[in-house]
């Protein structure tokens, strides 16, 4: 969650059609364009890549390596209703 939050200012314009503040405080995130940064970032914070894959943020190429399932897109949190991420 805290990686795509912290690239919501990333997000092009025309993909937000509320005002960042707003998006901001709903927990709202943007996944950037890139294949590896996501996946960098979840190795540095100690997942592996077989949980990524698991967890549905990651896929694996024909080739076998790893890329971020999610890519140039706004990305809304799911939480229960105690406050706790779940998707």
């Amino acid at each position: 969650l805290e990686f795509f939050q912290e690239n919501l200012e990333r997000c092009p314009e025309d993909k937000l059609r509320f005002p960042i503040g707003f998006l901001r405080e709903k927990g709202v995130g943007f996944a950037p364009d890139d294949f590896n940064e996501l996946i960098s970032f979840l190795l540095q914070n100690g997942f592996s890549k077989e949980q990524l894959a698991e967890a549905g943020l990651a896929k694996i190429s024909e080739k076998g390596s790893y890329y971020a399932a999610f890519r140039n897109r706004i990305m809304f949190p799911i939480i229960t209703a105690s406050g706790i991420v779940v998707g």
